[in-house]
């Protein structure tokens, strides 16, 4: 198999065979917008199966997350505490509703953020504080739990990567005030495009399904709560269509297969890599307290140079490895908005990390071809260094 050129992409979405079926459904029911049917039935599973308080299905994660920044109503100098290794959206849901955005770094083992250095950043002005469970988990999530109490703070869960991971028994979602969650095709289910709004605060529900409505009353109204139909808030279109929810709920009932099947994958890695990879370089590593998803397998570079070259290297061999987020505190938008901030371990993970393809169609064969083709790399390099 070495010798063959194959094309290995980073991750192909998954399909249950369902989704077909589903949509079909949606025509019968002649119900395509949002709050329908669908909607329901998927809120319904979320609220059962990970114990969220309650939940709102939006067009994205993104969306979830703009939605927590309009419930937050933040104001121009609030200040919102966001890791620097993070996607952009987590930063820029805040910022675009007037947040100076405070970066905190994340830890040298691990790209979770660093507890004493969000501790360290907290002001007055500050209003609340983001986690991003990279990889799908993080540990020792009561410690950002209880930092948040201490402070009177906001905790906010980017859970972008996190359906049906762990810890200590309870999901990510569960920890925080709110918690964003992503249904993008690259994650492990998905609806093309789509994310969940977890309130777990019950302060906010009411206001939040106002928004979610566009800002009005037709929760109510539907519920023959209040005689008119009106504009009463702020709001955006954030739900998500029912053609989208529809693909997501055909795809629920095989989250644990997926995530079974992810789990043996990343093991074959781990397995592979554990005795084989030295002289300095790391990958993913057994971290979480409780149940990771799986999300993803990545390795550690020695440098930036070396990990352009692997990357090179591989798609020679037809293996597509991507890295991964750019150290917000240094992008353009970060450099022309906010003061200078240092976020050196953050800015070492977008230099070294990569990612390795992980999702339910890899075969073992497949797999082994990849781990070999990463060895070849590393050990080409080792006989050039005796």
């Amino acid at each position: 198999m070495e010798n063959k050129v194959i094309t290995i992409p980073f991750y192909k979405p998954f399909i249950s065979g369902s989704e077909i079926d589903a949509i079909n459904e949606v025509f019968k029911k002649n119900h395509f917008a949002g709050d329908g049917y669908f909607t329901q039935q998927c809120t319904n599973f979320f609220v059962k199966e990970y114990g969220f308080e309650n939940c709102l299905l939006t067009s994205s994660c993104t969306s979830a997350l703009e939605l927590i920044a309009l419930l937050l109503d933040i104001q121009e100098g609030d200040e919102v505490i966001v890791p620097a290794y993070t996607f952009v959206t987590s930063a820029n849901a805040f910022a675009a509703q007037g947040a100076f955005i405070i970066f905190s770094d994340v830890n040298l083992d691990h790209p979770q953020a660093n507890l004493q250095d969000i501790e360290r950043k907290i002001t007055s002005r500050t209003r609340a504080i983001m986690i991003v469970h990279y990889a799908g988990y993080s540990n020792e999530i009561e410690a950002y739990v209880n930092l948040a109490k201490k402070y009177n703070l906001i905790l906010i869960e980017d859970a972008a990567q996190c359906i049906h991971g762990f810890s200590n028994g309870a999901a990510f979602g569960s920890f925080g005030d709110f918690a964003a969650i992503s249904f993008h095709e690259t994650k492990n289910i998905h609806c093309g495009e789509g994310g969940l709004l977890v309130i777990n605060n019950p302060k906010y529900v009411d206001r939040a399904n106002v928004m979610w409505n566009k800002g009005t009353n037709k929760r109510d109204f539907q519920n023959a709560l209040v005689p008119k139909y009106e504009w009463v808030d702020f709001g955006r279109s954030f739900a998500m269509s029912e053609v989208q929810a529809a693909i997501l709920f055909s795809q629920l009932p095989y989250i644990k297969k997926v995530n079974e099947k992810r789990k043996i994958i990343w093991e074959y890695y781990y397995n592979f890599f554990k005795n084989q990879l030295n002289f300095g370089r790391r990958f993913s590593n057994v971290f979480c307290e409780g149940e990771q998803n799986f999300h993803i397998f990545f390795i550690l570079c020695k440098d930036l140079e070396e990990r352009i070259a692997l990357t090179n290297f591989l798609k020679l061999k037809g293996i597509q490895a991507n890295f991964h987020y750019q150290s917000l505190e240094i992008s353009k938008f970060a450099l022309n908005n906010f003061p200078v901030q240092h976020c050196p371990n953050s800015q070492y993970f977008s230099d070294v990390l990569l990612r390795l393809p992980i999702y339910y169609e890899l075969d073992n064969n497949t797999i082994e071809f990849i781990c070999k083709s990463v060895m070849t790399f590393f050990d080409r390099i080792k006989i050039a260094q005796v």
